[in-house]
């Protein structure tokens, strides 16, 4: 249960702040001001819907620092998670085998024993969600009731009707936040070399119409005019307070990126039915969805590398696809998330293997293969990380459910927070200190965890839990 639930209002808690009526006006000065509502939907359009206090950033200047110059296409296959394929290319042969004897010996150990978190029911849950179904590369033929069928011309639309279309289709489809990329000459440095996933095939752009795919090799087609599509899931953020374990990690997690992987099912015959392209295949595997979903103003960048979004924090999934169809590019936004990581360090404080960096700010130097060059980043030592989830048994995610924008926000006082976090950086430390007080995220951490003999309770009191469908209650429109 949380510990804290306010009904203290906006005015009274600025007061608390030591803000008044003064420190209002100045905290939000910079929001934009609207004459009325025609002019305030013109300004949203298609695009993500959000709360007064998220601005929006021109597409070159997000809240990470970008250089093109800098960046260069990433090999996936260097990642160190991925199934321990990735991990095991960095350690040697005997470390590998043994980091995973001893993942296996507590797979079966925990369960035998029941440990909260690790028991039978929790694996079977974990592995009913933890497989994502790949979308064909292709773009589907056009079926029954297609343009082709009808007899008629294929779908025209403006971009800006396009993009209402699709954003409402793939909501239909299941997908909570959806964003929009031009695939420009800097947007090509942004797609990996290599697939994510094995056999790890190379992506290839080919002067032709048609995308399409051999042993070797997945096709982009560069006579289109492409624009990449991002699309996210929140994580059940129940499921994610029993972390460490695979309730949450594995089966959390697998089931929003089950989400977006059927959202773009539908999206390939939807958009082929209309006549485009929907190029999708290993959707994680086109890019980094962290990179995208800043550049399309779906979230910004975090201190682990994960998008982080003003509504869901790091506890979202998502993926992204190729289309021909015309639409509006979405502008990255600053919701003060970027700025807040900066004196925040809640995720690195709690992270059983320090493996996300305590450093103060963010660096242009990249000494790891699994991190691209090109961003003004964090490190993170995804060796590291790997290994302390293999001794775990399974996974972990105490980062992504201790992130302060990990949380419902069904009280008043998370959106005040938010607000202060937009334009002010003054009272950071002081936010993520109530958040600790209060009980947020998961009751373990880098001193508590099962590696200590400690194992999180709420992965048996989850199971009694009344949950809305999916495990998370959406309660505004987005």
């Amino acid at each position: 249960m949380t510990k804290f639930h306010s009904i203290i209002s906006r005015r009274n808690f600025m007061k608390a702040l030591g803000l008044g009526v003064t420190g209002v006006a100045t905290t939000v000065a910079t929001v934009p001001i609207f004459h009325d509502l025609d002019e305030l939907m013109s300004s949203e359009g298609a695009a993500q819907k959000y709360p007064f206090w998220v601005k929006k950033r021109p597409l070159e200047k997000p809240s990470m620092d970008v250089d093109y110059s800098m960046m260069q296409r990433f090999d996936a296959s260097k990642c160190t998670n991925g199934g321990n394929q990735g991990y095991l290319q960095y350690v040697s042969a005997e470390e590998g085998a043994a980091s995973l004897a001893i993942k296996a010996e507590r797979y079966k150990k925990w369960a035998v024993e029941g440990k909260p978190g690790f028991s039978l029911r929790d694996r079977a849950l974990r592995h009913s969600n933890g497989g994502v179904a790949n979308v064909p590369w292709t773009t589907p033929t056009a079926g029954a009731n297609s343009y082709l069928d009808l007899g008629i011309e294929k779908w025209k639309g403006t971009p800006e009707e396009n993009s209402r279309m699709l954003r409402s289709a793939l909501k239909f489809f299941g997908a909570t936040s959806i964003g929009y990329s031009e695939f420009t000459q800097n947007m090509q440095k942004t797609i990996y070399t290599k697939q994510y996933s094995s056999p790890w095939k190379e992506h290839v752009f080919e002067d032709v119409d048609d995308e399409y795919e051999t042993s070797a090799k997945v096709v982009i087609p560069m006579k289109k005019h492409l624009n990449i599509v991002t699309a996210m899931s929140p994580c059940a953020l129940e499921n994610m307070k029993t972390a460490p374990g695979p309730l949450s990690s594995r089966a959390a997690t697998g089931q929003a990126s089950n989400i977006i992987n059927y959202a773009f099912n539908r999206a390939q015959t939807f958009l082929a039915a209309l006549g485009y392209k929907c190029i999708a295949g290993d959707g994680n595997g086109i890019a980094a969805t962290a990179g995208f979903a800043n550049l399309s103003g779906l979230a910004e960048a975090g201190r682990r590398g994960d998008a982080v979004s003003p509504d869901f924090g790091m506890a979202m999934r998502g993926q992204k696809f190729f289309t021909d169809l015309p639409l509006v590019p979405t502008a990255p936004i600053d919701a003060g998330v970027w700025r807040f990581c900066k004196t925040c360090k809640k995720c690195a404080e709690i992270c059983p293997s320090d493996s996300i960096s305590m450093e103060k700010e963010p660096t242009w130097e990249n000494i790891y293969p699994w991190q691209a060059p090109g961003k003004k980043q964090y490190l993170f030592n995804g060796l590291s990380c790997q290994e302390l989830r293999n001794q775990f048994g399974d996974e972990c995610g105490l980062c992504m459910v201790g992130c302060v924008f990990s949380k419902h926000s069904d009280a008043i006082v998370h959106d005040v927070v938010k607000g202060i976090v937009s334009t002010s950086s003054i009272f950071n430390g002081f936010f993520t200190s109530l958040d600790n007080t209060f009980g947020y995220g998961s009751e373990l951490g880098k001193d508590k965890n099962p590696l200590t003999g400690d194992f999180n309770q709420k992965a048996v009191t989850w199971w009694n839990l009344e949950l809305p469908t999916f495990g998370f209650d959406l309660k505004k429109p987005m």
